[in-house]
């Protein structure tokens, strides 16, 4: 079964996360531990006229949560709060 989880796909895109650098000048950040596993995942965005133009992460976690972070870098310039909350909407279901 682990085998199933942590597939090619999955340790593919946990070794090559990006948007990793800090931002100088975030309009916000936030910081999140998981108490399940102790994963933490710090984000900083830039924000104008709503969207997001930049965006930075600092991932210490199991392959599974840099997959994720590693997908939400490569999708999250361009999108609006609507839109993030929409898919974390479809994600919590």
């Amino acid at each position: 079964m682990i085998d199933d989880i942590y597939n090619t796909d999955v340790l593919r895109l946990a070794a090559h996360i990006s948007r990793i650098h800090p931002l100088p000048c975030a309009n916000a950040e936030v910081q999140l531990r998981s108490p399940l596993c102790g994963s933490t995942i710090g984000v900083q965005v830039c924000i104008r006229d709503g969207r997001i133009t930049d965006y930075a992460q600092d991932v210490k976690a199991c392959a599974l949560g840099q997959a994720a972070a590693s997908v939400m870098a490569a999708q999250v310039i361009g999108e609006d709060g609507l839109e993030i909350a929409r898919v974390r909407g479809e994600m919590e279901a």
